[in-house]
């Protein structure tokens, strides 16, 4: 069967509070070893395969690939603990296959499973029954181990037993407004894999195409295009949660929420999107305004600070202000907040409800909208060294939206046609960000001038590498206006 499940990191600070919301449950101590392979055949295909000690009795779980917050699992009791994990034991299953084929494409073997790591969980457990729907509420603590190495477990999960996941998704956003829990989709078997590998934190997310090269209908369209944007946002949102995050997590971070924004911005007019987008709007620009200045403290100063240090600019002793906690943006619970209205939103279109809107129209939509990002394009950016800087700026956010919308919704239309347009647009999109990375720092070092008058030989820099970048954008504006041809007058039957 598919779960439903919602996990969330628990502060230490609310640990009490939380287990006070959980008094009454039902207690139990649960053991699991997870198995793999050496070289991890099963987790390189986003499998688990779990042995747990449930009180007296042994259960095998095999999970599948995750897609979103639906993830398959098979469970199998057993009469007592195995000798290892086994596959054979789901044989006339789905997951048997999905373990078989991951083993064989790993050119790996039944019998070279091992246990990897494992995890020893305290669990208090309480069922809800609400709306004719049940949810069974988890508080798990205790701690994952590999070898020598170990971390805490302070996680509580909502997972749906039958009915409607939008209640799940709504009583989390309850506990979450009042002990400040935040959503993270790495599993204990994920935290697991890290640890036997001795990586403190995951490899940052990056973009992946929308899912169906068939779409059946908008929600199904619809879901592929959210889903797409919150998987890249979330897996790296979570790093800077926990306070693992590398510049490069919340660079992806930002490209996730540009094109979850990008969506909701440009389709939130139809009637399957509409509530979502309006809800959502506020709390995820605020957040990726918060990690933008971000970025621009602690990758894009020290940059050009250096640069401006190699050409025989002076050591400036300025600071910027402290910077807020980044962390913190993440976890804010109008975040979180927000963060789960959509995965209620996803989880509701993926019980293909009957469509608002044809596909057809959709696609109409769809292509309106990007004729519209298209014609602004090209039009201010034939203007490109007339206008002021908000303007320029707004030349390149509008690129921005124009590749993300195109690439999101490749399922509607020729695949190649997109590719030929995005890649012409890559390139625009990176002189634009060019001029404005170098307008953002022209403004913070003339700010500085009045404090410390060294910071003019910076200024000076700035402007000359500005106006080369301003040259450079105009030309690649120009070239658009001939390179950029229209796709989604054609698109597949």
């Amino acid at each position: 069967m598919d779960e439903f499940e919602l996990k969330f990191q628990v502060p230490q600070a609310a640990l009490a509070a939380v287990m006070s919301g959980m008094r009454g449950g039902e207690q139990s101590r649960l053991r699991a070893t997870y198995y793999d392979t050496a070289a991890g055949a099963l987790a390189s295909q986003g499998l688990a395969l779990r042995v747990r000690q449930e009180g007296d009795r042994w259960v095998q779980a095999a999970k599948g690939p995750p897609r979103g917050f639906d993830r398959p699992e098979e469970e199998v009791c057993l009469a007592a603990r195995p000798a290892r994990g086994d596959p054979e034991l789901h044989r006339g299953t789905r997951m048997y296959k999905l373990l078989r084929d991951a083993l064989d494409a790993a050119g790996a073997t039944a019998d070279e499973l091992q246990p990897l790591y494992s995890t020893e969980v305290d669990r208090v457990t309480r069922v809800v029954q609400a709306a004719g729907t049940t949810v069974e509420i988890a508080l798990d603590t205790g701690t994952v181990r590999a070898g020598d190495r170990s971390q805490p477990i302070r996680e509580i999960e909502f997972e749906l037993k039958g009915g409607d996941a939008s209640v799940v998704v709504e009583l989390a956003r309850q506990w979450c407004s009042t002990h400040s829990l935040w959503l993270d989709p790495l599993s204990k078997a994920g935290r697991g894999l890290r640890l036997a590998r001795a990586q403190d934190t995951g490899e940052p997310v990056k973009a992946r195409p929308a899912s169906g090269s068939r779409v059946r209908g908008t929600p199904q369209l619809l879901a592929g295009m959210i889903d797409s944007a919150l998987s890249q946002a979330l897996a790296n949102l979570r790093e800077i949660a926990a306070g693992q995050a590398a510049d490069e997590h919340v660079h992806q971070a930002r490209v996730g929420l540009r094109r979850l924004r990008s969506v909701l911005r440009e389709l939130g007019e139809l009637p399957e999107l509409a509530q979502v987008a309006e809800e959502t709007r506020q709390p995820l620009a605020v957040l990726f305004r918060q990690l933008g200045n971000d970025r621009d403290r602690r990758v894009l100063v020290p940059a050009i600070e250096s640069a401006i240090r190699a050409a025989g600019g002076p050591h400036l002793t300025w600071e910027l202000p402290p910077a807020a906690d980044r962390g913190a943006a993440v976890r804010a619970p109008q975040v979180q907040g927000a963060l789960l209205l959509i995965v209620g939103w996803l989880a509701a279109m993926r019980t293909e409800p009957p469509a608002q809107t044809s596909l057809g129209d959709t696609r109409k939509l769809v292509a309106k909208r990007m004729a519209r990002l298209q014609q602004r394009v090209l039009e201010a950016g034939a203007r490109f060294d007339a206008l002021g800087e908000e303007d320029r700026h707004g030349v390149r956010k509008q690129a921005k939206r124009l590749r993300y919308l195109a690439e999101l919704a490749m399922p509607l239309f020729d695949e190649h046609k997109v590719d030929r347009y995005t890649h012409e647009l890559e390139a625009l999109q990176d002189a634009l960000g060019e001029y404005q990375d170098y307008a953002t720092a022209l403004a913070l070092w003339s700010d500085r001038v009045l404090v410390e008058p060294g910071a003019a030989f910076g200024c000076g820099w700035l402007v000359a590498r500005q106006d080369g970048s301003a040259l450079r954008a105009a030309k690649l504006c120009r070239d658009a206006r001939r390179q950029l041809k229209p796709f989604w007058t054609v698109h597949r039957g």
